[in-house]
């Protein structure tokens, strides 16, 4: 009888310790397995431990990471902070008007019409990074369908100054203008038209920069460029 208890009482020990680890890993490890993982880890499984309420799991190197300083709002860089800047539900900027004789114009990119310096007097030294920078500022985002143009639509503007010389940006859809398509991106005005049209692939960021880059002989105070009905403006003022 003895002998039977003390088998009795080993078994049961062993099965208080089998308990006690289940226990620890249940807080301390997960498995692969994400179903078992969710089944031991009250919060977070991450890699093979589990995080605890209140923390994120950083899977680059599965540690864990406070909530509150893991996840933060966008920061905008002030490498390029703009003195002033307009959405592109502005009204600030008129948007062209065609020539009323004008008939349908070409879905493809224009000549391009340079800025005479003598319309701009005193005006800084307008530097081709900064003009790069700002032309990445007014197309982001201008992928989304939200933001294609068409007649009407009121311009994409954005603006900034430094070191105290302004920049401005303007992409608008010339008013009365009428086109073989009816609406554009402005991210990709000519994405319409056949894969092998010239300058079928050409981006916003490049129809903004070039009215620097390639009106040479007149300071840098750039011009605009017609893609389509869409026109794509630089000069270096704060406003138009």
């Amino acid at each position: 009888m003895a002998r039977i208890l003390s088998a009795g009482l080993a078994i049961w020990w062993l099965f208080l310790l089998l308990l006690i680890d289940e226990s620890a890993q249940s807080t301390t490890n997960c498995t692969s397995n994400q179903f078992q993982c969710q089944d031991r880890c009250d919060t977070v499984c991450c890699g093979n431990g589990c995080c605890p309420s209140g923390f994120i799991c950083n899977v680059a190197d599965y540690s864990c990471l406070k909530y509150s300083t893991a996840v933060q709002s966008p920061v905008v860089s002030s490498s390029l902070a703009p003195s002033a800047t307009s959405s592109s539900n502005s009204s600030a900027y008129n948007a062209p008007a065609a020539s009323a004789t004008a008939s349908v114009a070409a879905l493809a990119l224009g000549q391009r019409n340079c800025n005479s310096e003598a319309d701009f007097p005193g005006h800084g030294a307008i530097q081709g990074d900064n003009v790069r920078l700002g032309s990445q500022q007014a197309c982001m985002n201008t992928a989304l369908a939200e933001d294609e143009m068409y007649d009407g639509k009121a311009p994409i503007t954005y603006s900034a100054t430094l070191n105290d010389v302004p920049y401005y940006f303007a992409i608008s859809w010339v008013r009365g203008c009428k086109t073989t398509v009816g609406s554009a991106s402005p991210a990709q005005p000519l994405n319409q038209t056949s894969l092998d049209t010239p300058n079928h692939d050409v981006v916003c960021t490049d129809l903004l920069y070039d009215n620097w880059l390639n009106c040479t002989g007149n300071g840098g105070v750039g011009g605009y460029v017609d893609a389509g009905c869409l026109r794509y403006n630089f000069t270096p003022t704060a406003s138009p």
